[in-house]
């Protein structure tokens, strides 16, 4: 799950197909070359996934909830959000349980991880209660900075 909490309006979004199986809020990688998005296996995870409601079937009549689409299989459309210094964002894809207020973050196998050497380009700011009922985290993308 993903929540957009304070961030710059107006910026262009990616509609992109996916190359592996990616869950919404997870850090995601594109491909360049062919143009598809698949989870960060490791690294910064600036940008983030965005998976759409999908209105068929039931949902042709009944309106989904935010819950209802948490994973986009392979070869289906999702929406890149290229995240900028000083934005917030509250996503399901850490462990609120080993985070601590101002931790940093790496992406690691598409979820954030606390980062213990490197390149880091997001703080842990506490956990984030969803009216779902996920359990979510907010994060805050920073100047990109390495571990000390």
């Amino acid at each position: 799950m993903i929540r957009e909490l304070e961030t710059v309006q107006g910026k262009p979004v990616e509609l992109l197909l996916t190359s592996a199986v990616v869950k919404k809020g997870a850090p995601v990688d594109v491909d360049s070359e062919d143009q598809t998005v698949k989870a960060t296996a490791e690294g910064l995870g600036t940008k983030l996934c965005d998976v759409n409601a999908k209105y068929e079937g039931i949902y042709s009549i009944v309106e989904p909830t935010d819950g209802e689409f948490e994973k986009a299989a392979a070869g289906e459309h999702v929406r890149v959000i290229q995240t900028l210094p000083g934005e917030m964002y509250a996503t399901s894809e850490l462990d609120t349980e080993t985070l601590q207020a101002g931790d940093k973050l790496q992406a690691k196998d598409g979820k954030f991880v606390k980062a213990t050497a490197g390149q880091y380009a997001y703080e842990y700011r506490g956990i984030y209660s969803d009216p779902t009922g996920i359990k979510m985290g907010k994060i805050v993308r920073v100047e990109v900075s390495t571990v000390a």
